[in-house]
């Protein structure tokens, strides 16, 4: 009797046991949500390019020498327009100035012996009282004096020559800019066989931006090019706001201008050479610098997301929205630029949609969710673009 009652209460505890562990249902996950920002954007193309200086010069040795001095500049540094920049030894090119000149002495006198003798036998032959000399003596003084004439351009010829050969041996800077280091030292002989490059100088304020546009982006912008009838580019195009995307992503504070496109197409690569200005005052670009180069369009209106929400996968990029329902839908996009942390939609939006910002990776296509509603979808409000080109 006592065995039948216990294992009676066993039953009943087991019972029991097994209301309690009955499964429950866990909640939806919580994500939070947000509706697509609609607004005005400028969209740029974006090219890339290389910077180079306003001017290269390229200081070299004219004369050959040895190179006795080098000028106070700094290497790397700011020099002006004739300030100097090294002395080859100019010794031998002042003697052969001061016997050059001597020449020219020396030839002068010359000339005005055979003058003298020229107008003194022209008179004699002139003269009534009789042919004191023949016309064959007149013309073989005219001849002389000619010849010493020549003579006296010739010495004057080699003075000139060897005046700028002397000026050669002092080396001033033929430009304003930025110089290199140098690359002769002092007491190296230069000039010998070749001009030999000491150092070069560059003028990077501002600085020159080349970029290649393919065909098809050049075409409706050639006609903006200079014509017989506006010898200039077209306005709208200069008036054109660029700028300047950098190496380590940041842009360039300073705006630039198109002031030329090269008058054709390249057969080889299909593409037009364009070249933009920008002011370089702070020193902030150097030449020989890859950039990218982002030429404004026409602002739109756009449908904007956080970067965030976009998906990528096999079938393409995509974004997962809330329904009515709480259900999870996948909406299939086509993403156009990048506005900092926001992606252009170009089409899959209409613009009332619930995107999943944030729990992306609890939410599930075709299942239910908590949705949160987030204060606002991320983004830059500068309207400020940074497309590709197509």
């Amino acid at each position: 009797m006592r065995n039948r009652l216990a294992f009676t209460i066993a039953l009943a505890l087991l019972a029991g046991c097994a209301e309690k562990n009955a499964f429950v249902e866990p909640p939806p996950p919580t994500v939070t949500v947000a509706c697509p920002e609609i607004r005005t954007v400028t969209t740029y193309q974006e090219f890339p390019g290389r910077t180079e200086a306003q001017t290269t010069v390229e200081v070299r040795a004219r004369v050959l020498g040895r190179l006795e001095k080098k000028g106070e500049f700094e290497e790397g540094g700011i020099v002006k327009k004739d300030d100097l920049l090294y002395m080859i030894e100019e010794g031998p090119y002042k003697a052969a100035l001061d016997a050059a000149t001597a020449d020219v002495a020396k030839a002068t006198a010359a000339r005005d012996i055979a003058k003298v003798e020229f107008e003194r036998k022209q008179n004699a032959f002139d003269s009534t009282a009789g042919k004191a000399v023949s016309k064959l003596d007149v013309e073989a003084a005219e001849a002389n004096l000619k010849g010493m004439e020549a003579a006296l351009l010739g010495a004057a010829a080699a003075v000139e020559k060897a005046r700028i050969d002397h000026e050669y041996t002092t080396i001033k800077a033929p430009a304003s800019g930025r110089v290199s280091r140098s690359l002769v030292d002092v007491g190296n002989l230069v000039g010998g066989g070749e001009m030999t490059l000491l150092t070069t100088i560059v003028n990077d304020d501002p600085v020159r931006v080349f970029f290649e546009a393919s065909e098809r982006e050049a075409l409706e912008h050639l006609g903006n090019r200079p014509t017989l009838v506006r010898p200039e580019l077209d306005g709208a195009w200069r008036s054109k706001e660029l700028r300047l995307e950098l190496s380590d992503g940041t842009v360039y504070d300073e705006v630039g201008h198109i002031d030329f496109a090269d008058n054709r197409i390249d057969p080889n690569s299909g593409t037009i050479r364009i070249r933009a200005m920008f002011p370089n005052a702070e020193a902030k670009l150097a030449a020989g610098l890859f950039v990218r180069v982002r030429v404004p369009e026409d602002a739109r209106e756009a449908v904007l997301v956080p970067r965030v929400a976009v998906q990528r996968d096999m079938r393409g990029s995509f974004v997962l929205v809330v329904d009515g329902n709480s259900t999870v839908v996948r909406k299939d996009v086509r993403t156009g630029p990048l506005e900092g942390g926001s992606q252009i939609i170009e089409s899959g939006l209409a613009g009332d949609e619930r995107i999943i910002v944030a729990g992306i990776q609890v939410a599930r296509e075709g299942g239910k969710v908590t949705a949160v509603e987030a204060e606002a979808a991320s983004g830059d409000a500068d309207g400020e673009t940074p497309g590709k080109a197509p």
